[in-house]
């Protein structure tokens, strides 16, 4: 009895749970820090500090 139980449900609580999971969405996080970074730079936002960090030669700790 275990078993089919575990077999009707498993499939339908893994499509529920990734349809509500909270994953971010990568294109509006993208979209938003490069906003909050333009604002920065241009001086209208006083809510950070922007620094110049090159990958390919600078270590981010």
């Amino acid at each position: 009895m275990r078993k089919f139980l575990q077999n009707i449900f498993t499939g339908p609580v893994i499509k529920l749970a990734n349809k509500l999971s909270s994953r971010p969405d990568k294109g509006r996080v993208d979209k938003a820090l490069s906003e909050l970074h333009a604002e920065i730079s241009a001086g209208k936002d006083k809510a950070g500090l922007a620094l110049q960090f090159d990958a390919a030669k600078d270590k981010f700790r």
